[in-house]
């Protein structure tokens, strides 16, 4: 974790790209949890370690919509601020990156996933699903979360490093 509080000088470069984009890189990671429910399904039918409770299937319920609505909120006020982001690089602010479920976490689609993800695991009662869930967590975390950032540092520069700054999850 970088303890020094000063802020590096980015500019950013709208004509450079380094790698993927940030869409290609969500929906990487948005496949890595299909993948990890696929997979955790898949053992479970041969490995059965599961748990039935009404409880359960109850928090399986409210996590899915947590994890939908949160997902959907995030989409909906990325849209509407990307024209503004987009046209308006130059002039940006941190506070711009600051609308609805941002102002809480950089990556509220990575948690609206796994709030789904798991719900749907609680749902089908599979201890394996979870584990493959939290292990799709963690990639997204070091993995995706880390590319899109560098990404977005590269095309806003020194504004949304600020809102890094800000936000700290």
């Amino acid at each position: 974790m970088d303890t020094n509080n000063s802020t590096p000088n980015i500019t950013p470069n709208s004509n450079e790209h380094s790698g993927l984009m940030v869409h290609q890189i969500l929906a990487m990671s948005y496949m890595v949890y299909f993948v990890a429910i696929f997979v955790g399904y898949i053992i479970s039918l041969f490995w059965d370690y599961k748990f039935e409770s009404s409880l359960f299937d109850t928090i399986g319920l409210v996590c899915i919509m947590i994890g939908t609505a949160l997902s959907f909120w995030a989409q909906y006020v990325s849209g509407q601020g990307s024209k503004n982001r987009n046209t308006q690089k130059d002039v940006l602010t941190h506070t711009d990156f600051l609308v609805g479920p941002y102002n809480y976490t950089r990556s509220p689609t990575q948690f609206g996933l796994l709030f789904m993800a798991l719900g749907l695991a609680l749902l089908y009662g599979s201890m394996i699903m979870i584990a493959t869930t939290i292990i799709a967590f963690v990639l997204g975390k070091f993995i995706f979360i880390p590319l899109e950032e560098k990404h977005l540092l590269n095309k806003y520069g020194q504004s949304y490093q600020e809102y890094k700054n800000k936000v700290k999850l």
